[in-house]
């Protein structure tokens, strides 16, 4: 992860209609991807890639987001627009907030750096690089 002054953006995002947008002004703590059923389901993906920031980084520069209870222990906030997730709030660490990798302007500047609930994954989804690849669909 980079070293920038934290008064300086270093990470922007938003969702795929355009309607919100967000900044991270400091370093990420964290990065990974989440096997959980939980993050599967909310997304319709086999795992969520997310990167945890200080709240205090975190603003929204365009728009707002929904938050939706997804369990007791935290909140996910949604485009209201378009559905995009984009967030993850732990109650039990309001200090700390969890952003979706793909929504980042520059999704390839934060790589994870490890898989958790790894036992909940779909088997057989993970580690695919065996298969053929396409610049596009045809």
């Amino acid at each position: 992860m980079s070293t920038h002054s934290t008064s300086t953006p270093i990470l922007t995002g938003g969702c795929l209609c355009g309607a919100v947008r967000y900044r991270i002004s400091g370093e990420p703590v964290w990065a990974g991807n989440c096997h959980c059923s939980l993050c599967r389901r909310s997304s319709g993906a086999p795992y969520m890639s997310w990167l945890a920031v200080p709240t205090t980084t975190f603003s929204l520069t365009q728009g707002e987001v929904v938050l939706y209870g997804s369990s007791d222990r935290a909140e996910r906030g949604r485009c209201p627009a378009c559905g995009t997730q984009l967030l993850f709030k732990p109650k039990a660490r309001p200090e700390s907030t969890g952003v979706t990798i793909s929504s980042l302007d520059q999704p390839g500047a934060v790589r994870p750096t490890e898989h958790i609930f790894w036992d909940d994954r779909i088997p057989g989804l993970i580690g695919m690089d065996d298969l053929p690849k396409r610049a596009k669909r045809t």
